[in-house]
């Protein structure tokens, strides 16, 4: 057992529990010195907050009772649930059990009067017969819950990643409330999740959304009520269950900026005129590494190798979270790539877990009409990277999903065992498709790659 840490929690286990004295004034009415009580969790910062409020509403219940009232303790709806979880039953409200089969009743009641047939145990009682309601949490405080939910999931995410997770979700709410009033999300219908389809149809129809563009959205709200429904232990509610729109216009595909663009604006003697020094060289080095504009503007000083033997950048979870496990990767850097980066030896500061990078870009090339559709954007730099391994024949594709920072399996379909790409074999690769190598360096490293894969 740990030793009571802070003020009044305690440790058994791996499970926290209030430890709380029992003041003096009370003694009247409350017979135990010390009340202790499981938390129901192994996290202690949720223990710490979670005993805050059971603090509170004990006291509130001893100044009642010290008042004449005969009140029982009233926990919280998140401490009973947990209780009903750990006794192998789902928790259900008063009401929920009175709806309910009788036997199922019958037999809670049957199971509290063997187990504590002085009903002396109040928090077991009411976890077990409903005696907290749930929380009433309304469609519009459905991210905010979400979030909540996810924080180990976000945990290594910065302000700005979180703040790109989170817009989906505000937007498909905000969606929602757009054909129906706020109300408690468990209350959602059917009806209401075919109200907004009805909208999705007409916008589809006319041309305004791309069908994907609606299903995301719909998929958003369901995630969110799923996941409300589970952190309540509520029957799932389906209203969103199923909803997919065909149709309509078909999206768009992913640009390419030709290997002439590239030349003629980012790898000739005065790249992009007029911007800022930082938006020019994160663009020759997505250029010619195929990275992400974040994971650029994201990188920190020490993963910069920019005078070892192999030149490159570590892309690594460390100080920002990456979009997913093969992101983690070594950007080999050559020629034009080589000398941007050398001019930041701190990393992109500016932008450096920041918003705004790719809407500055964007602005840039389309203000100056570098732009050579409107659907081209800074991101079809990755996917002229991408075509140039494609293009340039004899690549094999798990090299080019590591390079891309793609799941090889994802790829090949079947599991991947083995090393990853070294650094003299990425730098062969790079030396494959690099615009300015000669024929000759061309051979030697398509040769390099060949004995890599033999």
């Amino acid at each position: 057992m740990a030793a009571a840490k802070g003020r009044g929690i305690q440790q058994r286990g791996n499970t926290w529990h209030l430890r709380m004295r029992v003041p003096a004034r009370y003694r009247s009415v409350e017979k135990r010195k010390v009340i202790k009580q499981s938390l129901h969790t192994d996290s202690e910062s949720e223990a710490e907050t979670s005993a805050r409020v059971l603090r509170a509403e004990i006291l509130a219940d001893l100044d009642r009772r010290l008042g004449g009232e005969e009140v029982r303790i009233n926990p919280s709806f998140k401490n009973v649930a947990a209780l009903a979880k750990a006794r192998g039953t789902t928790y259900r409200t008063a009401s929920e059990l009175a709806e309910g089969p009788f036997a199922d009743l019958m037999a809670r009641i049957s199971h509290l009067m063997q187990e504590d047939p002085n009903a002396t145990q109040s928090e077991v009682i009411s976890a077990e017969l409903g005696g907290v309601d749930r929380p009433q949490v309304m469609i519009s405080n459905l991210v905010e819950e979400y979030e909540e939910a996810s924080r180990a999931r976000l945990s290594g995410k910065d302000e700005d990643q979180k703040r790109r997770w989170r817009n989906p979700y505000i937007l498909a709410v905000k969606e929602l409330l757009s054909v129906i009033t706020d109300k408690p999300a468990y209350d959602i219908t059917r009806q209401d999740a075919l109200a907004l389809e009805a909208v999705y149809l007409d916008r589809v129809a006319k041309g305004e959304i791309l069908a994907d563009t609606a299903n995301k959205t719909l998929g958003f709200l369901r995630t969110l009520l799923r996941a409300h429904c589970k952190r309540h232990q509520l029957k799932d509610n389906l209203a969103f269950a199923e909803l997919t729109i065909h149709g309509g216009r078909e999206s768009k595909k992913k640009r390419e900026f030709s290997e002439d663009w590239i030349r003629r604006n980012l790898l000739c003697a005065n790249p992009l005129p007029g911007t800022n020094e930082e938006i020019r060289d994160v663009l020759i080095v997505m250029a010619e590494t195929g990275a992400g504009p974040s994971e650029i503007t994201g990188v920190l000083p020490h993963h910069l190798r920019l005078y070892e033997e192999i030149p490159h950048i570590q892309l690594r979870e460390k100080g920002r979270k990456l979009k997913n496990p093969f992101r983690e990767r070594d950007l080999v850097l050559v020629g034009p790539a080589l000398e941007a980066a050398r001019r930041h030896p701190e990393g992109f500061i500016r932008y450096r877990n920041k918003p705004g990078f790719s809407d500055a870009a964007n602005s840039y090339l389309r203000e100056n009409g570098l732009l050579p559709t409107e659907d081209h954007t800074v991101y079809s730099l990755r996917h002229a990277f991408q075509g140039r391994m494609r293009r340039a024949g004899g690549i094999d594709q798990f090299f080019q999903a590591r390079m891309m920072g793609h799941s090889p399996k994802n790829i090949l379909k079947r599991e991947i065992y083995g090393d990853d790409l070294t650094l003299e074999q990425k730098l062969a690769l790079m030396n494959v498709i690099r615009l300015d190598a000669t024929l000759e360096e061309r051979q030697r490293a398509k040769q390099i790659l060949l004995e890599a894969v033999a």
